[in-house]
């Protein structure tokens, strides 16, 4: 979450950074509180989501990246 923050602070003043991550954060928005909460299920989802439409949408790039990966779903960051 440190990241987000960070990245946010880059290009706003400290308040209203603030207020954006608190509207990143709240459930009734785009709800990046579910990808921190123990079990990591609003991440596992989004993964799934991902692993979904890159079957449908783009089956080559998703078997290029399988080739090469520990875990795919996490392949962006565990790549061998």
């Amino acid at each position: 979450m440190a990241f987000v923050a960070g990245v946010i602070l880059m290009y706003l003043p400290e308040e209203p950074a603030f207020r954006v991550l608190c509207q990143l954060l709240d459930g009734a928005g785009v709800g990046l509180r579910s990808m921190y909460l123990p079990g990591l299920s609003g991440l596992k989802e989004e993964l799934r989501m991902l692993d979904w439409l890159m079957e449908r949408l783009m089956p080559e790039l998703k078997q290029h990246l399988e080739v090469g990966t520990l875990i795919w779903g996490f392949g962006f960051i565990c790549s061998v």
